[in-house]
């Protein structure tokens, strides 16, 4: 089990996410496995092999956790199965309401482990694996993560690439930033944009903030488990038992929210 004790903040922009009773949201282990789930090349071509160039970038990031992938069939929609499944939803999925994406965890409330997580391309928006080099045309108007345009609609495809290395840094901990339209977790994103794929000196700030000592095995009282939607904050129930169904809740994350009792998405 994870220690207690909350990790120190910094002038940083980076932000992390919380349980409802204070313990930051992380990974109890070194190394955690994904599925990428063959239905992604269903978003874009070249989408699995894009969702394991965006896992490869965030793998071993400063002190965070080894990542590690397989390609293969997951479970058809998120679950707290043990399985840490990308998929993509051809029809959009509920929970994401208008996110590009949303990633939903399962965190013991009372100690911050994370114990599963899922990423879900939300399909009704376009997707392209872009170039590297390729930007947003000139006028083109970002958007919101939730998919809140901040002027006229998106007209293009948003990369796939970019927005599921977002939603990793999610199912890492880390939360959506306003200060840093550098960092990977920046809450804006545009379409034809692909400058945003690797993690940058604040999103790496955020992870070793977040991971820096929690090898250091602590105790802590009982728990219960919450269910988190992608940035943060979830809703704690009694008790799990194995092969439960999870109700898989979803809210609206506004902006300074770290994470405390409801969730998140890109």
């Amino acid at each position: 089990m994870l220690g207690c004790a909350l990790a120190p903040r910094s002038a940083d922009a980076y932000e992390l996410r919380q349980t409802s009773q204070g313990a930051f949201v992380r990974w109890d282990a070194t190394q955690v496995p994904f599925v990428v789930d063959s239905s992604l090349d269903a978003a874009a071509p070249h989408g699995a092999q894009a969702a394991l160039d965006a896992i490869a970038a965030w793998s071993g990031v400063g002190v965070g956790p080894k990542l590690v992938a397989a390609t293969g069939r997951g479970a058809a929609e998120p679950a707290a199965d043990g399985q840490n499944t990308i998929l993509y939803m051809p029809e959009g999925y509920p929970a994401a309401q208008s996110a590009l994406a949303v990633t939903i965890s399962t965190v013991d409330v009372s100690t911050g482990e994370l114990l599963d997580t899922d990423i879900v391309i939300n399909g009704t928006y376009a997707f392209a694996v872009l170039a590297q080099n390729a930007r947003a045309a000139p006028g083109t108007q970002p958007i919101a993560m939730e998919g809140q345009s901040l002027g006229t609609d998106p007209s293009g495809p948003f990369d796939l690439r970019h927005v599921i290395g977002h939603e990793i840094g999610h199912a890492l901990g880390l939360a959506d930033v306003y200060d840093d339209p550098h960092a990977v977790m920046y809450a804006y994103t545009s379409a034809g944009d692909a400058s945003r794929r690797a993690p940058s000196p604040d999103d790496v700030a955020g992870l070793d903030s977040l991971y820096r000592g929690v090898w250091e095995r602590g105790s802590c009282s009982a728990s219960s488990v919450g269910v988190f939607d992608a940035a943060g904050v979830g809703r704690a129930v009694a008790s799990l038992s194995i092969g439960a169904l999870v109700l898989l809740v979803r809210m609206r994350r506004a902006r300074g929210v770290r994470a405390s009792s409801q969730g998140r998405a890109r």
